[in-house]
């Protein structure tokens, strides 16, 4: 997850202007510069919090979409979807929402 809020970071600074240098697998370069405001900034959902209605859908068989978290997310919990399709229910995912329908009643999530 380490990577990922290295990533969001990375594109956040690059949106008001920053271009920050990779040096190494660990290393960046920070330009000195004047941060310019964007005119407008859309602040990304928590994809860890969006976790837990997806996985109640799972778990009771019901229908969840969540809005804000796609494919475009950087964030590594944007991709929960994956291990509800594993288990059994039917997913899509978009690039600004995932959706989880649980299986129909009477049917067990897979091991």
């Amino acid at each position: 997850q380490g990577d990922a809020a290295i990533e969001m970071t990375l594109k956040l600074m690059s949106t008001f202007g920053v271009q920050v240098e990779r040096v190494g697998t660990t290393e960046y370069r920070v330009p000195r510069g004047v941060y310019t405001n964007p005119p407008a900034l859309d602040v990304e959902a928590d994809a860890s919090s969006a976790t837990y209605p997806l996985a109640i859908a799972a778990i009771t068989g019901g229908d969840v979409t969540c809005e804000a978290i796609g494919s475009d997310s950087c964030q590594g919990d944007a991709a929960f979807h994956t291990l509800c399709e594993a288990v059994g229910c039917t997913v899509s995912q978009s690039a600004g929402e995932t959706r989880v329908r649980g299986p129909p009643a009477g049917q067990r999530l897979r091991p």
